[in-house]
């Protein structure tokens, strides 16, 4: 039996669509009514590396099974402040996955911010957009029930080396003082959303 061109079209069209949505289907992302209830280790035992972006990624992907078998309970999760510091790759999309594959595994997770300072000029403006940064990934620990949040990692450490400043000079007091008061600003404004451990 021969077909028309018409209907040749019309079932590669089928076929095509098909297996379109059989693929999206696969690819789909955990939706966030299945993310589990938050549950806290009674101790922690974390994984921190391997960061940055793919070796986290990778991590999360392929090796969550072996994670387990050495007793890993809790992976930590570094998003990178500022945004256009970390490799184009390292998308919000992409660490939302992981967080979501994370939980579902039965992992607790902790968030915290890894600040890069190769482009600090104005503190006050890094300062800042961090804080804009932090209630960002707040909202969307809160939204994956995510365990533990922490608003950055060795703040005062990295940008007093980015400035060279020497301890126990005047200048290190002043940032300490800053630095202090970023956090004792920044703190109630994430426990006025999110409920975790901070």
């Amino acid at each position: 039996m021969r077909m028309n061109k018409q209907t040749t079209m019309l079932i590669l069209t089928l076929l095509l669509t098909s297996s379109f949505v059989s693929g999206c289907t696969q690819l789909q992302e955990h939706p966030k009514e299945n993310i589990p209830p938050r549950h806290y280790p009674t101790y922690i035992k974390g994984v921190w590396e391997p960061i940055p972006y793919p070796n986290q990624y990778e991590m999360i992907k392929n090796d969550l099974n072996q994670l387990k078998n050495d007793g890993i309970n809790t992976i930590y999760i570094i998003p990178i402040y500022p945004e256009d510091s970390a490799p184009p790759e390292y998308t919000e999309k992409t660490i939302i996955w992981g967080i979501k594959k994370v939980r579902q595994e039965g992992f607790a997770v902790f968030i915290c911010p890894d600040i890069l300072t190769e482009n600090l000029k104005d503190l006050n403006k890094f300062l800042t957009g961090l804080k804009q940064f932090d209630l960002k990934w707040e909202e969307i620990a809160e939204d994956y029930n995510v365990e533990c949040f922490a608003p950055a990692n060795e703040l005062y450490m990295v940008v007093r080396e980015k400035l060279g400043y020497e301890e126990n000079s005047t200048q290190v007091e002043q940032l300490w003082g800053k630095i202090d008061g970023w956090h004792q600003e920044i703190l109630p404004a994430i426990k006025e959303i999110y409920p975790g451990a901070i």
